[in-house]
């Protein structure tokens, strides 16, 4: 089965991820090739898909990730144009209501932050489930079908991983996947953020 394949790339500041078409094995490949095909920016109460518009030339091997940073963190320019918005009240951040034209979606933090749930337009029920040990993030229909797979790989020492879903997937579920994705990948950070403060590390 034919697939699409994203690179995900943890920005420096930790406050969202660069997503690159294809499979890119290092930061530095990135900075040369890497061709950026969306932003997800990360706030408290705020998780924003953009595609990216003319933000990155990959023949410029003289950017470098700060550069795409800088692009990312633009807002309503032609770098980005916005598609869905996560949004979630500061003191409930288990719900999230994902808005965009045409789109409602509430999605909903399973126990123990194991990843997101929610219900498409069309009633299908989707869940990601967190595999740690694998390093392996997958989202499943109702049926426990996989559409979805997230292989952390170097997130955790490069900040870079790989999501793919079939090559079928249509762009408006593919944008429901990156956004929920992020949903995921917050909670994930902020998992890490809560151990090391328990230790005494933060």
């Amino acid at each position: 089965m034919s697939e699409n394949i994203f690179t995900i790339v943890k920005r420096k500041n930790k406050k969202g991820w660069n997503i690159f078409g294809g499979h890119i094995d290092t930061t530095l490949q990135v900075r040369i090739y890497g061709q950026l095909g969306y932003l997800l920016d990360s706030q408290p109460t705020k998780i924003t898909l953009s595609a990216a518009i003319g933000g990155y030339d990959s023949d410029d091997d003289e950017r470098t990730m700060c550069d795409i940073d800088m692009a990312a963190n633009t807002t309503a320019t032609n770098y980005e144009q916005v598609l869905l918005v996560a949004e979630s009240e500061i003191h409930v951040s288990g719900f999230a209501a994902i808005l965009g034209p045409g789109t409602r979606i509430d999605a909903r933090n399973r126990v123990n932050n194991s990843g997101w749930k929610f219900t498409d337009a069309s009633g299908t029920k989707y869940k990601w489930t967190i595999d740690k040990c694998a390093k392996l993030w997958k989202l499943h229909d109702g049926s426990g079908n996989a559409v979805a797979a997230f292989n952390e790989g170097l997130f955790d020492t490069q900040g870079l991983g790989h999501l793919s879903m079939p090559a079928s997937t249509d762009q408006e579920m593919m944008h429901v996947i990156l956004i929920t994705w992020g949903l995921v990948a917050r909670g994930a950070m902020n998992n890490v953020v809560n151990m090391l403060m328990d230790q005494g590390m933060v």
